[in-house]
């Protein structure tokens, strides 16, 4: 848990009792990996390469690693303040949402954590027929629940609850499906759906990325609050 106090294995001096803070451990790793981290000037992906199934035949790990691409492209040519984190598994307890749902495990596809924008999800869905639209929904959903849930448990010693709940109010979540023409989406199909179209190029991606993400109206995310987003999905 952030905050937590924990008993190094390791010993600095003779003098040194072992005792760490889990914020400092954590906030030392991101100052030696990522020298920028509280106010970046570009995009870090993690991680810095792709990681997915080398079996050619894997359409799900190739639609991933486009959208990889698209993200890191879209992060460096507009020096975006961001992490883009890749596969977030998560188990988490999650109490007074139904008995069924108690417990919401699952993985991320990409979790992104902007400077300006706050946490954004992305699903990748390799179907050609936009048939996966409500999985990928309802996996959205779960990784919305899980990580608000276990950002403001962490965080509750050091940050108000207000901070901590606000840039989970709207922040998105959007249905990745680069496999999949927009004509073959039923017409009842939300706006947060990303086609094939959008992602034919970098520029098509951009073009969409200004539009739903870059002109969206939101509340200017606190600082304090993204430092410890980094610290939850990155350190």
């Amino acid at each position: 848990m952030i905050g937590a106090p924990l008993k190094s294995c390791g010993q600095k001096n003779l003098a040194d009792d072992g005792k760490r803070v889990w914020d400092d451990e954590i906030r030392s790793r991101l100052d030696q990996e990522y020298g920028d981290w509280r106010d970046p000037k570009r995009t870090y992906m993690v991680p810095p390469s792709f990681q997915g199934m080398s079996n050619d035949a894997d359409v799900g790990s190739k639609a991933e690693e486009k959208i990889y691409n698209l993200l890191h492209e879209q992060g460096q040519n507009n020096n975006e303040p961001m992490f883009v984190v890749h596969s977030v598994g998560f188990s988490e307890h999650v109490p007074g949402i139904g008995r069924e749902r108690s417990w919401v495990m699952g993985e991320s596809d990409f979790v992104v954590i902007h400077q300006m924008h706050g946490p954004i999800f992305f699903q990748v869905k390799a179907t050609e027929t936009g048939k996966n639209y409500k999985e990928a929904e309802q996996q959205i959903y779960k990784d919305k629940v899980a990580l608000e849930n276990s950002f403001k448990r962490d965080v509750k010693e050091n940050i108000s609850t207000r901070k901590a709940t606000e840039p989970f109010k709207n922040f998105p979540g959007f249905v990745v499906m680069p496999n999949c023409p927009r004509r073959q989406l039923s017409v009842c199909i939300q706006d947060n759906v990303i086609c094939q179209e959008d992602c034919s190029s970098s520029e098509a991606f951009s073009s969409w990325w200004n539009k739903k993400i870059e002109s969206a109206e939101h509340p200017p995310l606190d600082q304090e609050v993204f430092e410890y987003l980094v610290m939850r999905q990155v350190g």
